[in-house]
């Protein structure tokens, strides 16, 4: 007769400690050579003493039978500082589905498994963690941290982003060809490239006024130019130019995205060289103004 595989971990010393645990999309992104960078899952096992017990990545989701596995060895062989070997007296996780799943295996060894929306130390080992490893390359700002900014505006902008790039009107209009949109109505009118033609960055660049529109084609360099004046850009980019706020709110909304390349990218250019988040009227502009250009 086979030996009960769980025999040893009942046999570990039960403490009265909560461990927290979690599956989570990292907030960082792995680029592998000669390949796109990605996204990992992290797993992770923290004590409410605020030890690491245990941490994992993964490239696609733990199943409960791995995430058991990963749990029995944090209990066998915790992390280098986390304490001796042990069993907790609750695992207490924030995915409703995985307690089900894994109750009756825990029950088995004498650990209460429950669901906890909150988890305090869990959620905060993965800030640290993803702050070390994000040090060196920040993550942009979220769009929604412009205050006024909705999740049913951003949809809006997506939907007809997704629309925009379908349609590939770089393939009939040059970059020298302005579009002028007043919005909305008795508004000052804002004047559109678009742009693309190039086969470069797709999007379109937005003027406030026709002396600015003028300025874009006559600069001398574009240094110069994103001193003089500001402007609206709209372009197409990949995921790792996105915040992780937006992305997972993209996921959880299920907003249209065409492709991997597809993503839109909204910034405020000038006066300086950097890239600014577009302010609240940029955002509302584009959301009605948009659909016009499709």
């Amino acid at each position: 007769m086979s030996k009960d595989p769980l025999e040893k971990i009942r046999r570990l010393k039960q403490t009265d400690e909560v461990w927290e645990g979690t599956t989570r999309l990292a907030r960082m992104w792995i680029s592998p050579k000669n390949a796109d960078p990605y996204r990992s899952y992290h797993l992770i096992f923290v004590s409410d003493t605020d030890r690491v017990v245990l941490t994992k990545i993964n490239n696609e989701l733990p199943t409960p039978d791995q995430v058991c596995e990963a749990l029995f060895k944090a209990m066998r062989r915790p992390a280098l500082g986390a304490g001796r070997k042990r069993r907790p007296r609750v695992l207490a996780l924030d995915d409703k589905e995985l307690v089900q799943a894994i109750t009756p295996r825990l029950a088995e060894i004498g650990v209460l498994c429950e669901y906890r929306s909150e988890l305090p130390f869990a959620s905060y080992a993965l800030q640290e963690l993803e702050q070390h490893v994000n040090r060196k390359f920040p993550a942009p700002p979220s769009l929604l941290s412009i205050r006024g900014v909705t999740i049913p505006l951003l949809g809006n902008i997506f939907t007809s982003a997704a629309d925009f790039y379908r349609l590939a009107p770089w393939e009939q209009l040059q970059d020298e060809t302005p579009i002028e949109i007043r919005y909305p109505a008795g508004a000052a009118s804002r004047f559109v490239v678009v742009m693309g033609a190039a086969g470069e960055s797709f999007g379109i660049s937005v003027n406030d006024t026709r002396a600015d529109l003028n300025r874009m084609f006559t600069a001398a360099s574009p240094r110069q130019l994103i001193k003089e004046i500001s402007w609206f850009t709209l372009t197409y980019d990949v995921a790792p130019y996105f915040s992780f706020d937006d992305l997972d709110t993209i996921s959880r909304y299920d907003w249209p995205v065409v492709n991997e390349y597809a993503y839109p990218s909204m910034a405020r250019v000038g006066p300086t060289p950097e890239f600014y988040l577009p302010t609240r009227q940029d955002l509302f502009w584009v959301e009605g103004a948009l659909p016009v250009v499709n």
